[in-house]
């Protein structure tokens, strides 16, 4: 072979070497995740819950059934408690954005992509009773010193400088945070929640798994028994 073709003969045996490594990577990657799915749902089954067609709902609520239908939906479940039923549904996207800026070096104007994956896990819990439509959220530290309540507030300023509760400006809403309430969510013992639509809802911005499961089904379950009745 001529000398001079080695240095591009090598390069490409890298890059060929350098692709497969990538392929066989992300075989392992799609395998391992698929094995923990499997595990996961057999786990979730064993704990009571029921797997749901994602195309087929006919028990779940309007908006959580379309919910289902999203093609960012990777799994959907539910479990019957106390006589109400309780939802789990887990959404999966990836995002890319792309970005231009200019070389002074190649005087160009280079462009990149960057790719983010996203996952949001929603318990949905059904309430007795009636309940208004509402939210409540973590504010800022910054917020929360610069305006110590934002709308009626609760009349606790230590979680009124914590929380926002929407609507601000609702009665019905502020009394959904009884003391209970108030001291779990400030404890971190709860996390923030809405309710729509007569469901009780928590969100988190990961994937199911066997540790979170169970803990996060039963942090919903008491976040309705400190809600008034």
């Amino acid at each position: 072979m001529d000398s001079s073709l080695v240095p591009v003969a090598l390069c490409v045996a890298a890059a060929v070497v350098g692709i497969v490594l990538l392929i066989v990577l992300g075989v392992r990657s799609a395998r391992r995740e698929r094995e923990r799915f499997q595990t996961l749902c057999a786990y979730a089954v064993r704990q009571g819950w029921l797997l749901l067609d994602r195309q087929a709902t006919p028990t779940a609520p309007v908006g959580l059934a379309e919910a289902a239908k999203s093609r960012r939906s990777r799994l959907l479940m539910v479990r019957g408690r106390a006589g109400f039923p309780m939802w789990l549904s887990w959404h999966h996207w990836q995002e890319t954005s792309s970005t231009s800026s200019y070389n002074s070096s190649t005087g160009r104007y280079e462009s990149s992509s960057t790719t983010t994956t996203h996952n949001l896990t929603r318990y949905f819990l059904a309430l007795a009773g009636r309940h208004p439509a509402m939210s409540v959220q973590r504010r800022t530290k910054l917020g929360g010193l610069l305006k110590s309540r934002r709308g009626l507030g609760t009349g606790d300023a230590e979680f009124d400088r914590a929380f926002l509760v929407s609507p601000k400006d609702s009665v019905p809403a502020t009394r959904q945070l009884t003391a209970p309430m108030r001291q779990a969510l400030l404890a971190g013992a709860v996390p923030p929640w809405s309710i729509t639509d007569g469901l009780l809802v928590t969100a988190y911005d990961d994937v199911p798994t066997l540790e979170n499961l169970e803990p996060r089904a039963a942090a919903i379950e008491w976040l309705a028994t400190l809600l008034p009745r």
